[in-house]
């Protein structure tokens, strides 16, 4: 009958001490891949995203909208990341901010699109193709033509080994980045299969990512989740981006023709190829990883304790 006797005075308060420890919710939204590492950093407040803030190369702060016309990403975005009750900040479990330089994977870490490769050979293609069209049409249209696939997944596999096409400097990127502090994370509308086998294939399957959930269940369905596990029907590199940068963390976005504008625009820099936006000055023109390094190389050393356009 222990269970049910009346609580003394002092339990009330010590059940409040013990879920005001408890960690708020948008520290755990990375914590299936494990990538964000945890230090004694007092963290900020959680807050509903409803814009996100940028930094210019020159240092000042911009703000554009986290979705515009996007209901879907709202909702499931305030779902991610709910306000929290002002409780102080040493009685949340704190995470350290980290740097992520998140990659697409076609046209970004391959030369080639490994997607239209395979929905070419096994679903008779994509007429008009995929890079033009909007990040929720892209989802659809990749759904659809998944599903017309038969060929079973040694084959699947066996195609994507031999046709991918890494780019140049892939390795030296993914070292420049372990040297530097820097985590890198990939974030494409590609399919699971296609970019697990290439890193493998390459010896970097350490390498996180998120991309199309393909599985087979008498016919292969694609389907594309969230930070949560909340199946999108748009503004899936978007909510990464997202909740990184709510989570108070640097992101770099490596796109490619492909890759979602609104992600690109809510990273912290974003480098695309040629042309670059002129409205955009926090997204720089890029054709190799060269570029990429090279530019956050600058923007460390000139931002280091003592040069002149450190802040």
């Amino acid at each position: 009958s222990h269970h049910l006797q009346t609580l003394c005075r002092e339990e009330p308060a010590r059940l409040a001490a013990e879920t005001g420890r408890r960690p708020c919710v948008q520290h755990h939204l990375l914590a299936e891949g494990g990538s964000l590492p945890w230090s004694e950093a007092a963290p900020q407040q959680c807050r509903k995203l409803h814009r996100v803030e940028t930094l210019t190369p020159g240092g000042q702060a911009r703000q554009v909208s986290a979705a515009p016309g996007r209901h879907e990403v709202a909702r499931a975005i305030s779902f991610h990341l709910p306000e929290c009750s002002g409780r102080p900040s040493r009685n949340v479990y704190p995470r350290k901010v980290a740097a992520i330089l998140c990659l697409d994977f076609d046209h970004v870490v391959l030369t080639n699109s490994i997607t239209e490769s395979l929905l070419e050979r096994f679903a008779g293609g994509i007429p008009g193709g995929l890079q033009l069209r909007a990040e929720g049409e892209r989802i659809r249209v990749l759904a659809a033509a998944f599903a017309r696939i038969e060929a079973p997944r040694d084959e699947l596999l066996a195609f994507v080994l031999e046709n991918a096409r890494p780019r140049e400097g892939l390795l030296d990127l993914v070292r420049w980045c372990s040297e530097r502090g820097w985590t890198p994370l990939i974030v494409t509308h590609a399919f699971d299969l296609a970019v697990g086998a290439v890193l493998r294939d390459l010896g970097l399957d350490r390498v996180a990512f998120h991309a199309g959930r393909a599985r087979f269940a008498y016919r292969w369905r694609l389907s594309y989740l969230s930070p949560r596990g909340v199946e999108l029907q748009d503004g899936f590199q978007l909510s990464y981006v997202a909740a990184l940068r709510q989570a108070g963390d640097l992101v770099a976005m490596v796109g490619g023709p492909g890759t979602s504008s609104d992600a690109a625009a809510a990273a912290s820099i974003a480098f695309v190829p040629p042309p670059v936006p002129a409205d955009a000055p926090h997204i720089r023109p890029w054709q190799s990883f060269a570029d990429v390094t090279g530019f956050l190389e600058r923007e460390r050393e000139r931002q280091a304790p003592g040069n002149a356009g450190s802040p």
